[in-house]
């Protein structure tokens, strides 16, 4: 019979009938809400830092000014960054999810050797809640957005916006990399810059 009401009373805290007046149902809606948010922002986290990665290691690729060699035919071996990506989706979804097409032509399949998803490396199969962009040189989203250091030529940003509630706000993230002049080397922000995580 102990168990029982033990049983029952711990029903009833579960749903905000026990003592304390009903605020149990709302703080596990809270958390379950919480909980949600979180996993959903897990994504776009996931894949602009991947993106980077993606930008980092085509830049440290030897390129030649021009595409095949033939034998016996110099050409200058240089680092460069990744031209801009068509954005994936063209709009941001609205609290659905977007299966990105693969077929050849298309979505994470666009761009060459020197520019867009090819140069990078870069794709995604599975449904996403963001639309995925990277640029190089100039037009940073994360400029408008308040980023607090200047970016230009040298510069590259690998981004994520989405509305995962649908509601028309968003939230963006972005990961900043920079050529360093002197080294040839890319140097990446230690930390994502987000906007409105979550929204």
């Amino acid at each position: 019979m102990a168990t029982a009401g033990l049983l029952a009373v711990a029903l009833g805290l579960a749903c905000g009938k026990g003592e304390g007046g009903g605020g149990g149902a709302g703080a596990a809606a809270g958390s379950v809400e919480d909980y949600l948010r979180r996993s959903k922002a897990a994504e776009p986290k996931a894949n602009v830092g991947a993106m980077a990665r993606r930008a980092l290691a085509a830049f440290e690729r030897e390129h030649t000014s021009q595409d095949l060699l033939e034998p016996g035919v110099g050409a200058a071996v240089v680092q460069r960054l990744c031209g801009p990506a068509t954005p994936v989706p063209a709009e941001v979804p609205k609290g659905k999810k977007y299966q990105p097409d693969t077929a050849e032509g298309r979505d994470f399949h666009t761009g060459d050797a020197q520019r867009g998803w090819r140069c990078l490396r870069f794709e995604v199969t599975e449904p996403i809640y963001c639309q995925y962009s990277y640029t190089a040189d100039a037009g940073f989203e994360s400029s408008a957005r308040g980023y607090g250091r200047p970016l230009g030529a040298g510069a590259f940003e690998a981004a994520a916006e989405c509305d995962f509630d649908g509601d028309g706000k968003t939230s963006f993230y972005a990961r900043i990399g920079r050529v360093d002049a002197e080294t040839r080397t890319v140097v990446l922000d230690p930390e994502l810059f987000v906007v409105d995580d979550g929204e």
